[in-house]
Order: structure tokens, then sequence, then C-alpha cells
């Protein structure tokens, strides 16, 4: 068997067209050597790796990138688990979703998004996500969809569904409970605000919807520091300061509950325990 290398790229240095094309020349050789590494991974789990290429230096860094990708197969599995077990058992009907306001998240890929303006046409659409009752989106998984839609879909309660759904060609949906049905008091610092402002007008404006929410968005500091002093042991975790993250707030409750950006969408999520009907 004749065993042969991959030439090395040529860079150019004499013409203008070689110059121009030397970033992408020189790409390759990084594209090889990643590619030679992963082949030798493979080798070693299969063990057909020869003794010369197995020095102490690459069996630790080939264990650690075996382990590493473990760990994110078995995140990816344990998320379509999750997924499969809350829509096994239960139906929710096309016409059930397509009965209320349709918001299309831009997330959804453009190559279906033609088919499902012909689709949709007949029906309810609006065009922001705060006024719509049911979301079409690329994925089911909350933590996929971008943080100010997901927050919407937990806040207000929405109904989650894929193109395929609109199309018929599967019956998986994610059926929020409304978050904001849980009390909650809230103080937005400035800096949450000015970091996060697509997040912010999502809570104001859930918070303000009444009935059925059971939020109310502080003003102030003071107002924030008085609910909480008010509050009872058992009812101060309901009291919330969303901050960015190491940000100082002179003259806020030492011992309030405070939460980042991504504390308090694992907050809302718990709290949420949302359901899904239908099936993969």
């Amino acid at each position: 068997m004749i065993v042969r290398s991959f030439p090395e790229p040529l860079v150019g240095t004499g013409s203008a067209s070689s110059i121009a094309t030397a970033d992408s020349f020189n790409k390759e050789p990084n594209f090889n050597k990643v590619k030679y590494h992963k082949k030798k991974v493979q080798a070693l789990q299969l063990g057909t790796l020869i003794a010369s290429e197995k020095s102490p230096e690459f069996i630790h860094v080939a264990e650690a990138d075996t382990a590493r990708q473990k760990k994110l197969d078995k995140a990816r599995i344990a998320k379509e688990i999750a997924v499969e077990t809350r829509v096994k058992g239960f139906t929710l009907s096309l016409g059930e979703v397509l009965d209320k306001p349709i918001f299309v998240s831009t997330n959804v890929d453009p190559s279906q998004s033609a088919n499902l303006e012909v689709k949709l046409a007949p029906f309810s659409r609006v065009s922001d996500v705060m006024d719509a009752h049911v979301v079409v989106s690329r994925t089911l998984l909350l933590g996929e969809m971008g943080d100010r839609l997901a927050c919407a879909v937990m806040l207000y309660g929405m109904t989650v569904v894929r193109p395929g759904f609109i199309f018929g060609n599967c019956k998986a949906c994610l059926t929020c409970k409304a978050a904001v049905k849980t009390r909650r008091r809230l103080f937005l610092s400035e800096g949450f605000r000015t970091k996060y402002s697509g997040l912010v007008n999502i809570i104001v404006a859930a918070a303000g919807r009444r009935p059925p929410s059971l939020w109310r968005v502080f003003e102030t500091l003071e107002q924030y520091n008085a609910c909480y002093r008010r509050a009872s042991a058992k009812t101060k975790y309901q009291v919330i300061a969303l901050t960015r993250h190491g940000e100082d707030i002179p003259g806020i409750a030492p011992d309030g509950k405070r939460l980042t950006k991504d504390e308090f969408m694992r907050t809302i999520e718990f709290v949420n325990v949302y359901r899904t009907r239908g099936s993969l």
C-alpha cells in the first residue's frame, strides 16, 4: 500500500491574486490538523492506533476530548428524552392551534417561511410575540429558542409548535402555564434594564396584564426594599431584584434575593412547570 500525505497549501507571494487567496490557503493546514487528530482519537478508541502514535501527551488529550464529547452527547440525549417524555400520550389538534393568534419566530428555517405564509394566510397572524397565543418555532426546547422568545412563552403561557405541525407532518407541541400566575414582586436594576431591554419589555408587559398576572414591577429601589422588609419569612422569596452580574446597587436590601438574567430564566422555567402535548 502506498501512503501519501496531503501537500502543504501554497501561499502566494508573487502576484496580487495569490496574496488575495493566501488567507484561505492558510486555513487548510489547521483544518487538516483537526481532522487528523479526530481520526487518531477514533483509532485509539477502536484499538487500531499504532504503538508509535500512543504518546502519553496524546492519550491524555484524547481522553479529555472523549470525556467532553460524551458529556455533550449525554446532555443532548437528555433534552430529547425530556421532550419526548412530556409529549407522549397527549394530543392537540391543528384546528385548536390555528384558531388562536399566531406568531412565526425568526428562528424558523427561511426555506419553510414562504410555505408557512401561504398556509397561515387565512388565519390570525400577529407581528409581536406578546400578542400571540401560539408560536411557530424551529425547536420546542426553551433553551434553544432565544431568551426573549422563551421568556414570552413562559410568562404568557403560550403554545409552541414546529413548522411540521402546521404542515401536518408531526403532532408535537409545547404548552406552557403562565408563570405570571405565581405571585412575584420585581425590581429591575438600571444595569439589567440597559443590557436586557428586550426582556424588560416582555416582563413589564406581562406583569401589567391583570388579571391573570400576579406579578408587579417596582419603579424604585425604595419600593422594593419596603416590600422586602414587610414580607414574612415564608414569602420573601417572592420579592426579587433582577440585576446584571456583579452589579453594585447602593442601598439595596443586603439580604434580598438577587438574580442575574440566566438565574431568572432558570427560575421561571422551574416555576412554570411546562407540559407538552402530542408526539414526536
